[in-house]
């Protein structure tokens, strides 16, 4: 039989109660994330609108319509590669960690990130293969998150190096890219998320600001709703950094999947130009290109622009880049398109059914994390 709780008691129950919606989505208060949502979607629809309109219209989707599809294949094959080498990584440290799990369900958690990756700002949406690994497979999410923010400070450190290896070689042979500011700004853009990446995973005084900082939100309007899940966070990388020396040590086997994934990409990128019949004479070889190009228009994807992973951004400078090698708008347009789309349609394969799941696990907690 429950005892009966007095006024004082009562009161602190409900207030208990009011804590713990707070800290799991916020349930009490509907979320602004999906205004955010459609406000960055209507933005990149209307940029790749006018990319494709001023790339000729009809003569773009022609260019689509008339894919070679056997060389789209290929494409798609070259990115599951990559994929698979990606995931292998996160495996790796995993099972470095003493965490079991299987690799196929990292495989599917990679997915999930990937295509999350597809619809939100700077990529960041693929932060959710670190929630999908907590909540369908039961990961700590200190490991989860260590797995994914590892790598990808040498993913970035790489398409620093090529994309502004790609800048240069370009820029010294064409006269016309006279000043392309927008991609240097790119590059310094990852150099700063590489060093807060950085920071994060090794930095305890790094992490102590953060969260002195984090006191001062309760100083500004709606600032008490973000207080606890932004300190559960913090104190989600706290724990993390105890266990970021891993990275360390396995950052041969991090350097050996880059060694096979940026190729694929560049290799998927070939394949996606040889399908609308694209080939550059550049002076060097048409993979070489490739391997420089792909991470130089990528660095645009993680821009912190109000768009979807960079969409119209990247699709823009395709055509800007690929026309100074003499190939037209129409062609350059539908490879930007292709090489963005099916990169979405190998995601949805595990993707979409693994990031169901996790909503259904994960609730409107998983909102509040994509909410940073």
């Amino acid at each position: 039989m429950r005892e009966r709780l007095g006024p004082k008691a009562q009161e602190e129950l409900n207030q208990r109660r009011l804590t713990e919606s707070l800290r799991f989505g916020f349930k009490s208060r509907p979320r602004p994330m999906s205004k955010k949502f459609i406000v960055n979607a209507i933005i990149s629809l209307i940029l790749i609108a006018i990319v494709v309109y001023f790339s000729g219209g009809i003569e773009v989707l022609r260019e689509i319509k008339n894919l070679d599809l056997f060389y789209l294949f290929l494409a798609i094959l070259s990115l599951f590669i990559m994929y698979l080498a990606m995931a292998y990584r996160m495996f790796h440290l995993l099972r470095a960690m003493k965490v079991k799990v299987k690799y196929f369900d990292v495989l599917k958690a990679h997915f999930a990130g990937m295509l999350a990756a597809d619809f939100t700002p700077a990529r960041m949406g693929y932060f959710a293969s670190s929630v999908d690994l907590h909540y369908n497979y039961k990961v700590p999410s200190e490991k989860a998150f260590l797995v994914a923010l590892g790598p990808q400070v040498f993913d970035f450190i790489t398409k620093v190096l090529g994309g502004s290896l790609g800048i240069l070689l370009i820029a010294s042979k064409l006269a016309e890219i006279q000043n392309p500011i927008y991609l240097y700004f790119g590059v310094l853009v990852l150099v700063a998320m590489i060093a807060v990446m950085t920071l994060l995973m090794f930095s305890s005084r790094f992490v102590k600001f953060l969260i002195w900082l984090s006191s001062f939100l309760k100083h500004i309007p709606f600032g008490s709703f973000l207080l606890l899940p932004v300190n559960k966070l913090l104190n989600m990388v706290e724990r993390m950094q105890a266990h970021s020396g891993i990275i360390i040590k396995e950052m041969w086997v991090i350097i050996a999947m880059i060694a096979i994934a940026w190729p694929a990409k560049a290799l998927s990128w070939y394949f996606v130009a040889k399908s609308v019949g694209i080939t550059i004479d550049s002076g060097m070889d048409e993979f070489i290109f490739y391997l420089l190009f792909q991470p130089m228009l990528t660095i645009l994807e993680f821009l912190p622009t109000p768009t979807l992973a960079g969409m119209g951004l990247s699709e823009g400078g395709a055509v800007m880049v690929l026309g100074l090698y003499g190939i037209s708008s129409a062609k350059a347009a539908a490879f930007a398109l292709v090489a963005r789309f099916k990169t979405t349609l190998l995601s949805l394969t595990l993707g979409a059914s693994e990031t169901v799941e996790l909503a259904r696990k994960a609730g409107e907690e998983l909102k509040s994390i994509f909410q940073f």
